[in-house]
């Protein structure tokens, strides 16, 4: 009993040595910062994309709770605000 107790206790602390073996061996592989510029973004286009986003379009697998309405006011309100790309 005592002999199977130290081989698991060297196993388990050659287990630890290896863990922190390569923890201290480990190189960050993580890019270094670099500072951005803030985007200029025109104040009409926040304001479309504000907007765009209260609409309820959440779309359910059940067709019975598919709320056509939104998906259609959404739809129309693409339309009217970039009228070029739609």
């Amino acid at each position: 009993m005592k002999k199977a107790l130290y081989i698991l206790l060297t196993v388990t602390l050659l287990l630890i040595a290896v863990f922190l073996f390569n923890l201290f061996r480990f190189d960050s592989k993580q890019l270094p910062h670099t500072d951005t510029t803030s985007l200029q973004v025109d104040a009409g286009a926040l304001d479309r994309f504000a907007q765009s986003l209260r609409f309820k379009t959440v779309s359910n697998e059940a067709a019975r709770d598919f709320d056509q309405e939104s998906f259609e006011a959404f739809h129309n309100y693409l339309q009217s605000s970039f009228p070029l790309i739609h």
